[in-house]
């Protein structure tokens, strides 16, 4: 007999992951189901041989005058470091990189990894989940936390209504360029984390002064408009492109030192993060309205937005 579930969550992300410490404050029998083999969506860190990078969200912002939902999941001070204040606000960045925040909140125990979910279909208020494998779950309820486009994708193939507004909320790509540097120029060393850098560079970061790295590395985020144009081209070709741009930036800074790229690597994010936000911080769907959208779409196009959706649903 298939197990009945409370609750199912689709996909492992700060937004899911956060319901998720809810729904087990409840002591609810629930079940997250992540198509990928790690969680944290957007939390993510890569490690080779020489250097760590986070290479999606890059910090969490703490403002005192703003309690955030997180507060109520982990002690920062336990896993993160204040990285750069900016108008009075913390950025904390935590050393062990940006999965560490998202396995804090992870029990492996309730989640399935490399679990995509192809069709929900609605019986009797209850919804039964069809994985890419053949296996089927059982729900009372269902959260779709993935990004819009992709929750769509899977209310279209289930032939489940939704708004039509929501497809009119976009999503930015990004591409990312991952760089080891050899440098002795002090305004390198010294940078932390800019933003709108150029038409072209969106955000640099500074992976050794956020202690996540132990040697110098970078992690170069291009702007959505860039990044669309070039999304589809060859990989080697736009990192070329994208190296040119970075060390053309390290010229433009640097003073009498020298900077080199030693090695470089390329991330792609197809929804890297929503242009718009819907009125709601979440919606419910399905004739029992038990199927629940929600996001960093929903709450706000960061890692407080996404779990202020995830706090923001009636469990």
């Amino acid at each position: 007999m298939t197990q009945m579930y409370d609750a199912i969550i689709v996909g492992a992300g700060i937004s899911g992951l956060g319901l998720a410490c809810r729904l087990r404050e409840k002591n609810k029998n629930f079940l997250i189901l992540e198509k990928s083999a790690g969680v944290g969506g957007r939390l993510a860190t890569r490690r080779d041989q020489d250097c760590t990078f986070d290479h999606g969200a890059q910090f969490l912002k703490s403002d005192p005058q703003n309690r955030a939902p997180w507060h109520e999941l982990i002690n920062p001070n336990e896993l993160g470091k204040s990285w750069f204040s900016e108008d009075g606000v913390q950025q904390l960045a935590f050393p062990n990189g940006m999965t560490s925040l998202a396995k804090s909140l992870a029990n492996l125990n309730e989640i399935r990894l490399k679990e995509k979910v192809i069709t929900i279909t609605e019986q009797n208020n209850l919804c039964v989940l069809e994985i890419e494998s053949g296996q089927k779950y059982t729900t009372r309820k269902v959260y779709l936390t993935a990004p819009l486009p992709q929750s769509l994708d899977l209310l279209k193939d289930s032939k489940i209504a939704y708004p039509q507004e929501l497809e009119n909320i976009p999503y930015a790509s990004a591409l990312v360029g991952l760089f080891r540097l050899d440098s002795n120029e002090k305004n390198i060393l010294d940078l932390n984390y800019l933003q709108n850098v150029s038409p072209e560079i969106f955000t640099i970061s500074n992976q050794l002064s956020k202690e996540v790295s132990r040697n110098l590395a970078f992690t170069v985020v291009m702007q959505p408009t860039w990044s669309e144009k070039y999304f589809s081209e060859e990989d080697s070709s736009t990192l070329l492109k994208i190296s040119y741009l970075f060390q053309n930036f390290l010229s433009q800074k640097g003073g009498q030192g020298t900077s080199s790229i030693l090695n470089s690597q390329l991330k792609k994010w197809r929804y890297s993060h929503p242009l718009k936000i819907f009125e709601d911080p979440f919606k419910a769907l399905g004739s029992a309205e038990n199927i629940i959208l929600m996001g960093d779409a929903f709450g706000g196009a960061s890692i407080n937005g996404a779990l202020h959706s995830a706090w923001s649903v009636v469990l």
